[in-house]
């Protein structure tokens, strides 16, 4: 919603300065635009330019319902972890001497407020050498809790949630799971885009 307010904003502000433009330079270009064999390219890409930025801000979501799909289905897994529908998960990790619920919520809480966009959500995912025994313990629960999340808990959160696109929210959920089970690979989402 931010974007799009930005995007509004900044489009406002690029007619704003057009017009301040063209009142200033009014007396020399009204000579120029008088002879249509003047235009130059130049200022055919300022038009063409000025058209894009003039575009309904709601086409930008439609035109691509899967933009943020990864993103989203990330901070609902995060937030599921978080909250006390995943206790019940979380209580076979109690024997665990590394585990430590009080750092598994802060490195959620980090992790939640870093995502943005496959890399991110698989740095929660998949361990590396230089991960922490507790850190590669921590990863491995996120990674049980995100394929239970998508299994148990995700239909219900698309169709009660703020998810403009549902049906391609439910479209790709199978997907999603089959790249949780495997991190590794999680290198590209939503290969086929949907056709319309």
């Amino acid at each position: 919603m931010r974007f799009l307010k930005n995007k509004i904003r900044l489009a406002q502000e690029f007619e704003l300065r057009q017009k301040q433009l063209q009142s200033a330079s009014s007396t020399s270009t009204q000579s120029r635009n008088d002879d249509p064999m003047s235009s130059s390219p130049h200022s055919e890409q300022k038009a063409s330019k000025k058209r894009r930025c003039k575009r309904d801000p709601s086409e930008a979501s439609s035109s691509n319902p899967t933009k943020n799909i990864i993103i989203n289905y990330a901070k609902a897994i995060s937030s599921f972890a978080l909250s006390v529908l995943a206790l019940p998960y979380l209580n076979r990790y109690k024997e665990n001497q590394l585990f430590n619920y009080q750092g598994f919520v802060d490195f959620i809480t980090l992790g939640k407020a870093n995502i943005g966009g496959i890399k991110s959500f698989k740095a929660l995912l998949v361990s590396i050498e230089t991960d922490s025994p507790q850190v590669t313990l921590f990863k491995e629960i996120f990674k049980v809790l995100s394929i239970t999340f998508v299994k148990e808990f995700s239909l219900k959160w698309i169709a009660s949630g703020r998810v403009s696109n549902k049906e391609v929210y439910r479209k790709y959920r199978n997907q999603l799971l089959r790249k949780l089970e495997n991190p590794q690979d999680f290198i590209y989402f939503l290969r086929n885009q949907v056709k319309k």
